[in-house]
């Protein structure tokens, strides 16, 4: 199965395959793998924080992985292949109650990837 999960939470897991989605990782993250296909730009990003503006940010995000398409395709099918025999976390910076291109990218997809909750994190509240 593949989920979605942030940083801080994805490191208190045990029995998961963590693979980075974002153009950066904390040092202290544990990660089996990196797929920047999925990562948005820095233009993206900082343009978001200065704004806030979640439409746009969408838009421009979905417009990076149109460009994308064709590494994206192989990165899907590295994941479904993956998920196998593993559970997959997709992780990025932000908790589960932040905006985050994690669900922007299950609806790009046209896939549900739910948020990884084995056990409730007093990082959900954070």
């Amino acid at each position: 199965m593949i989920y979605t999960s942030y940083f801080a939470r994805s490191n208190t897991l045990t029995g998961v395959h963590r693979i980075s989605i974002s153009l950066s990782t904390p040092q202290w993250a544990i990660v089996e793998d990196t797929m920047l296909v999925f990562a948005p730009t820095w233009e993206i990003i900082e343009d978001y924080k200065r704004t806030g503006d979640t439409v746009a940010y969408e838009l421009a995000y979905f417009k990076l992985l149109q460009s994308r398409d064709k590494y994206i395709k192989v990165a899907v099918d590295k994941l479904q292949e993956l998920s196998k025999d593993k559970t997959v976390l997709l992780c990025c910076w932000e908790n589960a109650n932040k905006f985050c291109h994690r669900r922007l990218l299950s609806k790009y997809l046209g896939i549900n990837i739910p948020e990884y909750m084995e056990e409730p994190s007093l990082f959900d509240s954070i």
